[in-house]
């Protein structure tokens, strides 16, 4: 009975979707325990594989839910990540488009950040 109330709980958080998907919109306060960990999971892939590679992402590459396609962001990361147990084809489409791409845009946005800041800091101690 728990267990079907807690899937029944991860049903309803992956439908919900945020106006955006942008940096402030995510916030660790509003996060479940699946999401924090696929946070960590999300920024370690995103540093140590796409962003030294293809620094620049357009929209499209990554918006889709293609899990099958290993050439897309998708297709690469989704086998990685925790997903809600007992999840039907449509509710893990639902859980990419309103969970795991709010917490990878935020870390791209994060590792660019990083970057100009660690850039604006090399050019101010030379100075």
């Amino acid at each position: 009975m728990e267990k079907d109330q807690q899937i029944e709980m991860l049903k309803e958080s992956a439908k919900q979707s945020r106006s955006s998907h942008g940096r402030n919109s995510v916030k660790k306060t509003t996060m479940s325990n699946m999401e924090m960990g696929n946070n960590d999971i999300i920024s370690k892939w995103y540093n140590r594989h796409l962003f030294h590679r293809f620094p620049f992402l357009h929209h499209s590459e990554y918006m889709k839910y293609t899990p099958d396609d290993a050439n897309t962001v998708c297709g690469r990361l989704d086998g990685e990540l925790d997903h809600p147990p007992g999840a039907s084809e449509e509710e893990l489409e639902h859980f990419w488009s309103n969970s795991t791409l709010d917490l990878l845009n935020r870390k791209k946005i994060e590792a660019h950040a990083n970057a100009t800041q660690r850039i604006q800091q090399a050019f101010k101690g030379k100075y």
